[in-house]
């Protein structure tokens, strides 16, 4: 199981949901979206820019366990899961 410290900041959403209000303001200036790939371009920048503000995760060192534990890996054995 992860840490006791990582589990808390992963059962919530906000981890998604702060990026994503972090980008709304450059987003909201844009009046007349061409196609969807200005879309992807003014996404993928706002992204960019809000990235310094950003914090590690709390736990991200014991994130090797949930990927392990989602790919249905065996955590003693490293072999896969049925």
């Amino acid at each position: 199981m992860l840490a006791e410290r990582g589990t808390r900041c992963l059962v919530s959403t906000n981890i998604l949901e702060s990026p994503q209000g972090t980008i709304q303001l450059p987003m909201r200036r844009v009046t007349n979206w061409q196609n969807g790939e200005m879309v992807t371009r003014w996404s993928a920048g706002a992204f960019l820019a809000a990235e310094s503000h950003f914090r590690k995760v709390l736990g991200h060192r014991d994130l090797w366990q949930l990927e392990a534990a989602l790919r249905g890996k065996d955590l003693e054995s490293g072999q896969e899961v049925a």
